[in-house]
């Protein structure tokens, strides 16, 4: 009796330890896994999209192309200035007569005429302004085509975002509903497992039939085999929803 007692004592210890081990395990994937909430994840999928960053990268570009065609439109102001100074200082002599003669017959120039250029700078500044005219109707069209994109752009953009935020509820609303349906097919597993123990007890007993504890196992297979189902069905909506959110397809979340 001391014996079977201090054995019976022994394997309770191992099975409360085996709880301990496994209260220990629920509590750290429990601590491990990060609440997630519909708008968190939501928000986290939109920011995660590479299709809405560079769409809003694109309409962005639009409206630079826009912005450009419309200084097309403003006057074109330039300015030039010229400066020189000669190196050396020159004469120019025009004699007497050179350039014929007036309409009384005087000779012209009467005199010789001596210029001399000193050596100082001059200069020149000079403004043009120029207005298009024939160009306003193609640039106009040009804005106006750019304003249809720029439309048809964000209406893409609303189409993928509602598509993402629809495809994200229906993954976490999917969840939701798989672990409801595992917590009670694993209620399920608990009593498949109470009532194949005790139709062991009464087969060994001969209180039952055989056949009737080898229901009970195959019926304790079939609930494990669904919480089996279930779970993997949960880790692929998982999966595909932090792939959506843009981080690993592995993290554990609640």
């Amino acid at each position: 009796s001391f014996r079977d007692h201090e054995n019976g004592s022994g394997i309770g210890l191992e099975i409360m330890r085996g709880g301990l081990i496994g209260i220990g395990l629920l509590l750290v994937q429990a601590l491990a896994a990060q609440e997630l909430t519909l708008d968190d994840a939501i928000r986290l999928a939109i920011q995660a999209n590479r299709s809405l960053r560079n769409a809003a990268i694109e309409s962005s570009m639009l409206d630079d192309r826009k912005a450009a065609l419309r200084t097309q439109l403003l006057p074109d102001v330039r300015v030039f200035a010229l400066a020189a100074q000669p190196l050396a200082p020159f004469d120019l002599v025009i004699k007497r007569g050179t350039l014929g003669t007036d309409s009384l017959g005087a000779p012209l120039p009467q005199t010789d005429a001596n210029f001399r250029n000193p050596i100082t700078p001059f200069g020149l500044v000079g403004t043009t302004v120029t207005e298009p005219i024939s160009n306003v109707p193609s640039i106009k069209r040009g804005m106006g085509i750019i304003d249809i994109q720029k439309k048809l752009a964000e209406e893409q953009v609303r189409l993928e975002r509602q598509t993402l935020i629809r495809d994200v509820r229906q993954l976490y609303y999917g969840i939701q509903s798989l672990q409801s349906a595992l917590g009670a097919a694993r209620e399920g597993v608990r009593l498949s497992q109470e009532v194949e123990r005790l139709t062991a007890e009464y087969a060994e007993k001969r209180q039952v039939l055989d056949v009737d504890h080898l229901e009970a196992q195959v019926q304790l297979a079939r609930s494990m085999e669904n919480v089996l189902d279930l779970e993997n069905q949960t880790a692929t909506l998982k999966s595909r929803l932090n792939q959506k959110l843009g981080r690993s397809a592995l993290t554990e979340f609640t």
